[in-house]
């Protein structure tokens, strides 16, 4: 599966597997969602890199050329004073290796639905960026905003701090 996945991305896995120096975090968050189809949920993966903090700096100039080089359309976001590179996502940009993984299936379509086909299809994106030694990889830039506000000032909430969270903390987790 890993061969044939870095020979269609031009990427050496090892060479990003060697940055995890500390924690590893995946994370769903609300991001503004409410279960409809008109915002999604926030996808995160944080990676710290700790004293490699530099080469993942590099690693992170290195994707950019090679993407840029592919003709593939790469944006930068500023968030906070750090550069994010944004990378659209399509189905046709997963490569075959993944895409044989899942099962291929439509959509099921609802009774009076007959407008759906001409809502126009949200574009997912990649975020990529780095604060400090840490990777952040969302699926949008408010997702990867709200983890680089929490490194800068720890100004927002932590679940802690949410009232109910702490009424059943002791009786979910002790």
């Amino acid at each position: 599966f890993l061969k044939p996945l870095e020979r269609e991305l031009g990427v050496k896995l090892a060479d990003y597997t060697a940055l995890l120096q500390g924690q590893l975090t995946f994370a769903i968050t609300r991001n503004g969602w409410k279960g409809h189809d008109d915002e999604e949920p926030g996808l995160l993966l944080l990676v710290d890199a700790r004293n490699k903090s530099e080469q993942l700096k590099t690693s992170l100039a290195e994707l950019r050329t090679k993407c840029t080089a592919a003709g593939k359309s790469v944006r930068t976001e500023k968030v906070r004073g750090t550069d994010f590179m944004v990378l659209p996502i399509s189905s046709n940009d997963v490569p075959r290796t993944v895409r044989n993984l899942f099962p291929k299936s439509k959509p099921a379509g609802q009774a009076g639905d007959e407008d759906a086909a001409s809502k126009p299809s949200k574009k997912d994106e990649l975020v990529l960026g780095q604060a400090e030694s840490l990777l952040i990889m969302a699926n949008s830039v408010k997702a990867a905003e709200a983890v680089v506000a929490r490194l800068e000032s720890g100004g927002a909430p932590a679940l802690a701090d949410f009232g109910p969270y702490q009424a059943n903390h002791l009786a979910l987790f002790r």
